[in-house]
């Protein structure tokens, strides 16, 4: 098979596979990225159920790393802090969950999100969790600003909100750890 004719077969199959996803799963259809700027998402029918996914995947993620730190840390603030991320973590997905069945009719589970490894037990554990944990913070406290500017439900505009003042908190919180543990 020439190269030619093997680019043409990769390129058709493309746009036939992102036909078929915007058929199989509609709520991506209504996305307009033309209309995308560097503000935030486009304001459509499926920006809540697109918020609802993205940060439920994220808190997925936050519920995985809090439960490698209990398991991994000695420190006794640590282990506290990360039962306690845990139990936040999945009440909110609970109720992502729950948004997403009433308001879009949507079962569908929330995705698993990529795993963050924190490696064995060392004398650097606590600050590996930290520095990932901060990433954490910093992605949700900007996905909960986004979501204030274009969503018009008063129950995701309240959860933003909140959102953002608990995880500025835990950001100082986790900042001044890694600044009195390791002088960073």
């Amino acid at each position: 098979m020439s190269k030619a004719l093997s680019i043409s077969l990769i390129v058709v199959a493309f746009f036939i596979g992102t036909g078929f996803g915007f058929f199989f799963a509609p709520e991506y259809a209504g996305l307009q990225l033309q209309g995308a700027s560097m503000d935030g998402p486009a304001a459509d029918r499926f920006t809540d159920l697109r918020f609802l996914n993205t940060m439920g995947r994220h808190h997925r993620g936050a519920y995985d790393l809090a439960k490698a730190a209990e398991a991994g840390s000695q420190r006794p603030e640590i282990t506290e802090f990360a039962k306690a991320v845990q139990a936040l973590k999945a009440s909110d997905l609970k109720q992502f969950t729950t948004w997403k069945q009433e308001w879009y009719q949507d079962p569908r589970p929330i995705e698993a999100a990529a795993p963050l490894h924190l490696g064995a037990w060392d004398a650097d554990f606590d600050l590996r969790f930290l520095n990932a944990l901060e990433g954490k913070l910093v992605e949700a406290i900007a996905m909960g600003a986004a979501q204030r500017k274009v969503s018009v439900r008063p129950e995701l505009l309240t959860y933003a909100a909140e959102l953002i003042r608990v995880q500025t908190g835990v950001l100082d919180q986790v900042q001044a750890w890694r600044k009195a543990w390791y002088g960073l």
